[in-house]
């Protein structure tokens, strides 16, 4: 990875593709990005061009962003710990290795500049360190969402997501207690180097499991009408765990079929991101750990 000022010297060609506007940009002021950043060039084009993919958006119409943004990133391989690079915090941007939260976070910001119609590289840092961390959106380890369900909370705050719950499929409810991180410290790098940093974590702790957010069981998730109309294509679904001390085990995103529902998600299993071919219901069903799905949708 290459810090800002290396990225600056790569020449006149890459600034002028990272900063591309389209005319409907040019018409509002460009976010400026400031703070440390870790990114490539490729990185930053990648997101520029499929920002000002202006064609596909009008042919695929507004409701299947998600999933669309998405495919763009079929086959990217499956790269765990993509956020743990630096020594000190910086936002991380990576299209060429993604885990399941960065492969969801990746979609969201660039679904997000779609609908602020804001198609710059520095609007897509901005959107994504707003939707990454905490109240401020100070840039720290202490600050980063961490948990889904912290991660959600903050954003249904910020009025970029809301979740979606009805009475007939949300009957289950979490309620474990939320401490992993800070009883595993030694499987996190950079807060077993920063161990001044765990009693901020701690606290992230006691309010993700003051959430307690409802769930749709595992053996709930059918191919009825009424879950076609409750979840829809692109949908953000948090898959819920009874692992100790954690909220949710996997993220993805919906993606009806004739014969169901799927997930598209970034694979530790196939090592990439994928469309999984099997049904979320036996997917499901094979993860005997993981408990239900949580259903956000970008607002």
């Amino acid at each position: 990875m290459k810090r800002d000022i290396t990225w600056l010297l790569l020449g006149a060609a890459c600034l002028t593709a990272c900063n591309g506007q389209t005319s409907q940009a040019d018409e509002k002021q460009q976010y400026t990005y400031t703070g440390e950043r870790t990114f490539e060039a490729e990185d930053s084009i990648r997101i520029v061009n499929i920002l000002n993919n202006g064609s596909t958006r009008e042919a695929l119409g507004e409701h299947s962003g998600n999933t669309r943004l998405g495919r763009n990133f079929l086959n990217t391989p499956y790269v765990g710990h993509t956020l743990e690079v630096n020594d000190e915090e910086a936002l991380v941007i990576n299209t060429k290795g993604l885990d399941c939260t960065t492969f969801v976070e990746t979609v969201v910001a660039l679904s997000l500049c779609e609908k602020a119609e804001r198609y710059g590289f520095d609007d897509y840092c901005v959107m994504l360190r707003r939707i990454r961390y905490g109240e401020g959106d100070t840039v720290a380890y202490w600050n980063r969402n961490h948990y889904f369900f912290g991660w959600l909370a903050e954003n249904e705050r910020e009025g970029y997501v809301e979740r979606i719950t009805d009475s007939v499929y949300h009957t289950a409810k979490m309620e474990a207690t939320i401490d992993y991180m800070s009883t595993h410290v030694e499987n996190y790098k950079m807060l077993d180097a920063h161990r001044e940093w765990l009693p901020r974590i701690v606290e992230m702790e006691k309010k993700v499991t003051a959430l307690q957010y409802p769930y749709i069981p595992k053996d709930k998730i059918d191919n009825s009408e009424v879950l076609r109309a409750l979840i829809h294509d692109g949908d953000i679904l948090a898959l819920t765990t009874e692992i100790k001390g954690l909220d949710t085990q996997h993220i993805g995103f919906a993606v009806w079929r004739e014969d169901g529902l799927h997930l598209m998600n970034a694979s530790l299993l196939h090592k990439k991101v994928v469309i999984e071919e099997k049904l979320l219901y036996d997917y499901l069903q094979g993860q005997k750990r993981m408990t239900g799905v949580v259903v956000a949708r970008i607002k």
